[in-house]
């Protein structure tokens, strides 16, 4: 592990984090080599991103999306980001479907989901999905997605027909994996395996989704879910990372920018 993170021409990627919410000492060296990809849900995040980005000096990209189960948000805090170019996509937000929720509470979150997918295609802007319990929801907006230029499936746990439903109909999606990896949950691992690494990136949720026996997930998680991957994919870590690195030039053209060997 030491070698990779040595390695100036290679970083990490965190597709999916919650930086804000994280009490962990940000001043770490090896935070250095760590490109997050962090969610928020308010402007007060947004100035606490801001104002660790610029103490650490981390790599940070920003999406802003109005969760299926927070509802005190409104399509303007959204546009307000969006249309001052504060953010790098929208989400995570979709379907969250876990605790048996009414009808009238699945209308509910239809009108959310629909209203940030028509801002994200009103601005050309990628999206990162979060699916709970509720991946069926989102084959009815197959003709949408296809006009997006990118979408993040947040912690995939769906099958490989799904995947392929996605892909053959030419949207460009990408799965992105967590600590269910380093859990074994057995179906998430088949399904891994399954993907084409050029579809695939890799997430720690942090400080939600833990490992098994612990209480939050950390940010150094990242390095146990690359080499786990590595492992799956009977690849070397530094090829993930390479192949993570294509991958979120094909999600995002802003990604650039973080890469010192460009």
């Amino acid at each position: 592990m030491e070698n990779n993170q040595n390695n100036k021409n290679l970083k990490f990627l965190d597709f999916h984090i919650h930086l804000s919410e994280i009490k962990e000492d940000f001043s770490k060296t090896t935070f250095k080599n760590i490109i997050f990809f962090t969610t928020i849900f308010s402007e007060e995040e947004y100035t606490t991103i801001l104002k660790l980005k610029k103490q650490h000096n981390l790599n940070i990209l920003i999406s802003f999306g109005i969760h299926p189960l927070i509802k005190q948000k409104t399509e303007n805090d959204l546009l307000y980001f969006v249309k001052n170019s504060k953010i790098d996509a929208i989400g995570e937000f979709g379907f969250d479907f876990f605790n048996n929720i009414n009808i009238e509470e699945k209308k509910i979150q239809k009108q959310i989901f629909e209203t940030q997918l028509n801002i994200a295609l009103t601005y050309n802007l990628p999206i990162i999905l979060h699916l709970r319990k509720s991946i069926n929801e989102i084959f009815y907006y197959k003709k949408e997605l296809k006009s997006l230029p990118a979408i993040l499936f947040h912690s995939f746990s769906g099958t490989i027909n799904d995947v392929n439903f996605f892909l053959k109909n030419n949207i460009n999606a990408y799965f992105s994996f967590g600590t269910a990896l380093l859990n074994n949950h057995k179906k998430t691992i088949e399904t891994f395996k399954k993907i084409p690494l050029s579809k695939i990136f890799l997430e720690t949720d942090a400080p939600y989704q833990p490992k098994f026996g612990e209480k939050i997930n950390k940010i150094t998680t990242i390095y146990e879910i690359y080499k786990k991957a590595g492992f799956l994919k009977n690849k070397k870590i530094e090829e993930i990372q390479q192949q993570l690195i294509d991958n979120s030039f094909k999600f995002s053209k802003k990604f650039y920018s973080f890469y010192n060997y460009f």
